[in-house]
């Protein structure tokens, strides 16, 4: 797990972009951060989130870099051929940075 503050960006190869979309839409790791924040006690609230985003290539293949902040810190990136799936990305990372991954399913409690 990366240190908070110091992620690493996690990046798609362009055919699995349309497969993982679908899968982020319905994870909605935007909204499951914000949850988190609203939730977790730690003194956030959503206003203390920042989106700063690029892109670079054409239009006919642009690639979206979008950089979750917290307080001023790093805690994701994500890099996608959409805006919407690199903030999702994005907010991913942030959350296993800030909370620790989700278990996986059919884990058992200890």
């Amino acid at each position: 797990m990366a240190t908070p503050g110091t992620s690493q960006s996690l990046s798609l190869p362009p055919g699995l972009d349309a497969l993982l979309a679908v899968v982020h839409v319905h994870g909605g790791y935007v909204n499951k951060l914000h949850n988190w924040i609203q939730e977790s006690k730690r003194g956030l609230v959503t206003d203390d989130i920042t989106w700063p985003e690029s892109s670079t290539g054409r239009d006919s293949d642009i690639e979206w870099t979008v950089i979750c902040v917290v307080k001023g810190e790093r805690q994701g990136t994500g890099t996608a051929h959409t805006k919407k799936l690199a903030k999702d990305i994005a907010a991913k990372e942030a959350l296993i940075n800030l909370r620790g991954p989700e278990p996986e399913a059919g884990a058992q409690a200890a």
